[in-house]
């Protein structure tokens, strides 16, 4: 992770490097069937020539319901993560979206999110400003859908709903079925062409280095 690389009481490099981190996730490859799950979507979808959008938007407060946000944060760190989490609120996403569609009209594009409403946030606004995209995410059934939660269905230990894995006092999110959910968004999501991702999130920037690895 990059707090890891960047961890500021020790010299750069100290801890570990970019390039020590980009070569173990490159020796982490993922189950078998949870790879051909993220490569079916893949193909389908053709979204190697797609958007990808990761929306980690959901507050601290309503998050993780077995962690408490005002133990497990210093107000200064609380501070930072809802400021990252306000900035990367679905709307904001729409005017890139917008000017994607104004380049290409009709091009894909995957929406990973924490919260599956966020995903009707971004349809919603992007057809208010006719724009003319196809947005496909896993979070409707087409597989899995997360981003710090998860959702879909499948036969491969995959099945779970995208409400269940969302935010919520009864969320399930950090639940095994749903782990594996996010780990097929998250492949999903690396193999697009271009990433709007959020601030201070690890799974976005998982996303990235994972293109990077040459796993996604």
């Amino acid at each position: 992770r990059a707090s890891s690389v960047l961890e500021p009481r020790h010299p750069p490099g100290a801890v570990t490097s970019w390039g020590l981190e980009n070569a173990a996730l490159a020796r982490l490859p993922p189950r078998p069937a949870l790879a051909a799950r993220a490569a079916a979507l893949v193909a389908r979808h053709r979204l190697g020539a797609a958007v990808g959008v990761h929306i980690r938007a959901v507050p601290l407060a309503a998050d993780i319901p077995t962690v408490d946000a005002g133990t497990a944060y210093t107000p200064a760190a609380a501070a930072t993560l809802g400021w990252f989490r306000a900035a990367a609120a679905p709307a904001h996403f729409v005017p890139p979206l917008v000017a994607a569609a104004a380049a290409a009209p009709g091009r894909t594009v995957l929406v990973v999110a924490d919260d599956p409403a966020a995903v009707d946030v971004v349809r919603g606004g992007v057809a208010a400003a006719g724009a003319r995209l196809r947005i496909v995410s896993t979070a409707d059934g087409a597989g899995v859908g997360a981003g710090g939660g998860g959702g879909g269905g499948g036969d491969d230990g995959v099945a779970v709903g995208a409400a269940a894995c969302g935010p919520g006092p009864a969320s399930a999110g950090r639940s095994a079925p749903c782990v594996r959910a996010a780990l097929v968004d998250l492949l999903a999501l690396s193999a697009t062409a271009e990433l709007l991702g959020s601030g201070w999130s690890s799974f976005s920037e998982a996303a990235v280095r994972l293109r990077a690895a040459g796993v996604g």
